[in-house]
């Protein structure tokens, strides 16, 4: 007869009888968990299982799977060479994308980036920091450069002109934007090293 205020001492095999209860429940972790919250689990699975399944052929809703393809090769897109730094569209054509790389200048597609041509035409400097196309007239572009401030394109980019006028001389141009409403007014963020002597 048990102790009063102490838990029967009775043993099932050699094991006591509060831990026979939970000794079929031991996976291969080592954790122990109750025997009824595993049916428990079990059962709210089952059910989720059912309903989802119910629920999917009533509204005809397709469900895809993530899946992990180990392709033997890679569909290279470009641009060429260069890491890309910056990335302009054409708002009235989305299909044209401009893109200016690093040390490679500025390559254009036509077809939503499935390919690409360089446009560095009239580009002295092909480190690109930025590019801007006028969204008024998208055949006008504009190139910030890395030390050699902007350049200027009338022709979507197959030629290219440098408009340094009040950059200061070896800017990095870093970025540039362009009124939407009057696109002569453009405004950059650019950075020039100055000797100590000197101010801005």
């Amino acid at each position: 007869m048990a102790q009063k205020g102490r838990r029967p001492t009775a043993r099932a095999g050699g094991v006591p009888l509060a831990a026979a209860k939970y000794e079929r429940s031991i996976g291969r972790s080592g954790i122990i968990v109750p025997m009824r919250k595993i049916t428990l689990l079990i059962t709210l699975l089952f059910c989720l299982t059912l309903t989802g399944s119910t629920a999917l052929s009533q509204t005809n809703i397709q469900v895809y799977l993530p899946l992990i393809a180990n392709l033997d090769t890679s569909a290279w897109l470009g641009p060429d060479g260069g890491s890309v730094v910056a990335v302009a569209l054409d708002p009235q054509n989305p299909e044209t994308v401009y893109a200016g790389t690093w040390g490679r200048g500025v390559f254009k597609s036509v077809d939503g980036g499935a390919s690409w041509l360089p446009a560095t035409n009239g580009l002295d400097n092909l480190y690109i920091q930025s590019l801007a196309v006028d969204p008024l007239v998208p055949s006008v572009l504009y190139a910030g450069t890395y030390k050699d401030g902007m350049y200027k394109s009338l022709d979507g980019g197959q030629s290219w002109f440098a408009i340094n006028t009040n950059i200061q001389a070896e800017a990095i141009v870093y970025t540039i934007a362009i009124d939407r409403s009057d696109s002569n007014y453009i405004y950059t963020v650019s950075y020039t090293h100055l000797p100590a002597h000197e101010t801005p």
